[in-house]
């Protein structure tokens, strides 16, 4: 998968489709992965209860270097049971790994009913 942004791009079969396609420079939402760095340094993210920053229990782990290796928040403040609570977590590594990954062009991308569409019901899966 690949997170771009407020998108994500899945390969099904032979060819990408796309979630979440949203602005690519906007907030990212609670389905990617590094949402709880927004929450976290209060970047813009998605209305609803993500809007109260302020009450969304948080942990993060740090690494003997300061680096946060662990970041958990919960999805929902207003969950009072604990037990009952949502957390979003990102798993950090490899810090200072030069990467080149290049998100699937717009014509690239199949709508996500053609993608899974195209493909027989028993792989689907």
């Amino acid at each position: 998968m690949i997170y771009d942004g407020a998108g994500a791009y899945i390969r099904v079969a032979d060819q990408w489709t796309g979630f979440f396609l949203g602005d690519p420079g906007g907030p990212r939402g609670p389905n990617d992965p590094l949402w709880p760095l927004d929450a976290l340094f209060g970047v813009s993210v998605p209305a609803g209860p993500y809007r109260a920053l302020s009450q969304l229990p948080a942990e993060v782990w740090l690494d003997a270097d300061g680096l946060a290796r662990r970041i958990a928040v919960s999805a929902d403040p207003l969950t009072p049971a604990v037990d009952a609570q949502t957390w979003a977590i990102a798993e950090l590594w490899d810090f200072g790994v030069a990467v080149d990954i290049e998100p699937p062009r717009p014509e690239e991308v199949a709508p996500p009913r053609e993608a899974y569409g195209d493909r027989p019901a028993s792989s689907a899966g």
